[in-house]
């Protein structure tokens, strides 16, 4: 479905907090951790909620809208550094965000006369059409904006909520307390106070770095982009490295979820060798599945470089708070051969594989693997690169601004041969994802996806 020529901008509204802070400990600057710098030059996430709002459109215009407008500005006095800038002066020694009065965050209001329904009802849709229910962040080399908002009205009473925000500033367990957030003011009213439970933390001091681990993405991060040349202070996001792909949403049922352990256990029960037991998680099996698939369609080359992210909150001594707002997540990488997991085994070869490298983050120091992420952060031509982002523990129920949650999301993956965890309703067990990639790759990935679950309800009968 082609959205793009219907989309038109009415407004661009810039949104500052209400009033100062209201524990007033901002100042002017943030300092950004080890995790922050990770990410400091990714290219920006982006997620898009769909709403039923059950209002005519001019009547969630005039009343909605403003209501929306309002309580932002009144969230940010709590999350003061999103309407900042991300910098990095040639007087300083690391990048921070810059702090102002005059801070904002734009909102874009904007409509479309597209059926939303056919949006929701194909799975599949050109990378270029999302982006028209998406705002663009203000970047440049030298400073970016951390947080844009755009609210796309449809002929019916759907609206979608798109979010583009950079990851130097905050994860998405982050960016998910920042929603719950606003949507708690927008759905309450007359300035309600915050639950505890919804007030962040940017106190950096929790982000322990004893054996300073900073330092050592500082001076990557500094490294000249041309030999003899100036050192390299960009906070320019990277730019996607495609034009046009196709956006892809599947789903692994219950069912689904528990015919794939079953076949890894009886694949590990063949199997004779003394290996630890495969952990049998929901990320761990569906991972493992859709990996084999992107394999077996042909989409990776003989070795695989496998990226799975890790919120480490609970895992760092000593732990820090679920409020804490920033970064927080490492990716834990594990290399594999195609052909091993193209193989008749390869389902438990991959869980085996991704199981291990999440048993090892628990048990070592994290400092062994920020070090091996920068000596092996090149790809070889033989290897292909496949992440995971998202998750599947983010309530979509707790992003009720007033009309209920969301009915229908898309996260709209920042790379390649990334797959994208999906926040789920409360209760819901089932694992929703996506993917982007070239329109026959996605074709090949579809077929075998599809095709394997049908084996594999075959195997459990």
């Amino acid at each position: 479905m082609s959205i793009s020529s219907s989309v038109a901008v009415l407004n661009v509204v810039p949104v500052s907090p209400r009033t100062a802070p209201v524990n007033n400990a901002f100042q002017d600057r943030i300092s950004l951790t080890h995790f922050d710098l990770l990410a400091l030059r990714a290219p920006p996430n982006q997620r898009l909620f769909f709403y039923e709002t059950h209002l005519p459109i001019s009547a969630f215009a005039e009343t909605a809208i403003p209501k929306l407008r309002d309580s932002l500005s009144l969230t940010l006095q709590n999350f003061r550094p999103l309407a900042g800038t991300l910098i990095w002066s040639l007087h300083s020694d690391e990048p921070y965000i810059r702090i102002k009065d005059d801070d904002s965050v734009p909102l874009t209001i904007a409509e479309t006369d597209a059926d939303p329904q056919k949006l929701f009802d194909d799975p599949f849709q050109q990378e270029t059409d999302l982006q028209q229910l998406l705002p663009p962040l203000r970047v440049s080399e030298t400073g970016a904006s951390l947080l844009a908002l755009q609210i796309t009205l449809f002929p019916s009473s759907d609206i979608c909520l798109g979010i583009t925000f950079h990851h130097a500033a905050q994860d998405g367990a982050s960016l998910a307390l920042f929603l719950k957030s606003w949507a708690h003011i927008c759905r309450h009213g007359d300035d309600p106070p915050l639950p505890q439970n919804l007030i962040p933390i940017f106190d950096r001091a929790f982000i322990d770095d004893p054996k300073n681990i900073k330092r050592l993405f500082l001076d990557h991060l500094l490294t000249p982009l041309t030999p003899g040349g100036p050192r390299n202070r960009s906070v320019k996001p990277m730019e996607k490295p495609f034009n046009d792909r196709m956006h892809g949403s599947f789903r692994l049922t219950v069912d689904d979820i528990e015919n794939l352990r079953r076949r890894i256990t009886s694949l590990q029960v063949q199997n004779t060798s003394q290996e630890p037991p495969v952990r049998m998680s929901t990320v761990v099996v569906t991972c493992a599945y859709v990996l084999t698939c992107f394999v077996k369609a042909g989409l990776t080359k003989k070795h695989v470089r496998f990226i799975l992210p890790a919120d480490l909150r609970k895992r760092l001594q000593p732990p820090v708070p679920d409020k804490y707002y920033g970064n927080c997540v490492f990716g834990c990488t594990v290399d594999m051969s195609s052909a091993d997991i193209a193989g008749q085994d390869g389902l438990v070869v991959a869980a085996k594989a991704i199981s291990a490298v999440v048993s090892e983050l628990d048990a070592n120091d994290h400092r062994k693997f920020f070090e091996n992420f920068l000596l092996n952060n090149t790809i070889s031509q033989e290897e292909t690169k496949v992440g995971v982002g998202g998750s599947m523990y983010f309530s979509l129920d707790e992003k009720d601004f007033g009309w209920g949650g969301p009915k229908h999301l898309k996260n709209v993956p920042p790379w390649p041969n990334h797959i994208y965890l999906a926040e789920r309703r409360d209760g819901d067990k089932g694992v929703d994802f996506c993917l982007m990639l070239a329109n026959q790759e996605m074709a090949a990935f579809e077929s075998k996806f599809l095709d394997d679950l049908k084996l594999l309800e075959k195997w459990s009968c």
